[in-house]
């Protein structure tokens, strides 16, 4: 979702850009309980797990963003652009299932999978990492 917004704004953004980004577009299936502060933080969970995100494609070697000598820059690398395109492709193929992603939006979900209809197969908001896991298994 991050690796989307940056690609659609273009050039260097500041976290709080890209969060209104998402927030404005509706990507997120934001709940109650996701705009509850995190953990001593003035945030809200949901926007915090995007940040983690964020981290990740910078800290990870992934290559997915620039890491900036500059405090708030949020930029996508070519390499964070071919790997949204090979999302894409994952899902689009069927290799990955947009149905289990639980927390987009279907006007995402069409975004990432434009075959994507909501249905019966899509994965209710499970609030236990158990539940999610039993989920799972039932699917196998």
């Amino acid at each position: 979702m991050v690796l989307y917004a940056l690609r659609e704004m273009g050039a260097i953004h500041s976290k709080q850009e890209v969060l209104r980004f998402i927030r404005d577009h509706r990507l997120y299936a934001i709940q109650p309980e996701d705009k509850e502060k995190y953990e001593g933080k003035n945030e809200w969970k949901a926007d915090t797990l995007l940040c983690w995100g964020r981290k990740d494609a910078v800290m990870d070697n992934l290559g997915w963003m620039f890491h900036h000598d500059e405090k708030d820059s949020w930029q996508i690398t070519r390499d964070g652009l071919a790997a949204l395109d090979e999302i894409y492709k994952r899902f689009q193929s069927k290799w990955w299932e947009v149905h289990r992603c639980f927390m987009w939006r279907p006007e995402f979900k069409r975004i990432v999978d434009p075959s994507y209809s909501p249905s019966t197969r899509d994965w209710p908001r499970l609030r236990t990492k158990q539940a999610r896991i039993r989920k799972f298994i039932e699917e196998l």
